[in-house]
């Protein structure tokens, strides 16, 4: 764990040496990350918001960067809660979009077959 010095008052690091109250060090430590970051679904969140469904891909999104967040603050359970939040979230904004996609197509190509079986009724005869 590596500790560092930083002064609250720019003068201060100057009077340090000379015992003014002003200038009293504060100590950070910096800790490293011990544990792995949890999965990152940003690439996978992103393509869902595109192409599946906008409002399950942006909560997608939300919750990836709050992992990241979490993960940078060192809270690991938390990060990891939301690593997977995320993930069902995208899940479900795939799942959703895929069912979309299937209605539109199966629309579609009924409206292509009708319209094949009488042309009549869309040329106006």
């Amino acid at each position: 764990m590596q500790s560092y010095t930083y002064y609250d008052n720019p003068e201060a690091q100057s009077h340090h040496h000379e015992g003014s109250k002003q200038g009293v060090p504060s100590q950070v430590n910096m800790a490293r990350n011990s544990q792995a970051p949890p999965k990152d679904y940003l690439v996978m969140a992103i393509l869902v918001t595109i192409f599946c469904c906008l409002p399950l891909g942006i909560v997608g999104i939300v919750k990836t960067s709050s992992s990241r967040t979490m993960y940078a603050m060192g809270n690991y359970e938390e990060a990891e809660r939301s690593s997977s939040s995320a993930r069902t979230w995208i899940k479900a904004g795939l799942i959703c979009g895929i069912i979309v996609w299937v209605v539109q197509i199966i629309f579609i190509v009924v409206k292509i077959m009708n319209m094949n079986t009488n042309p009549d009724q869309y040329y106006g005869y």
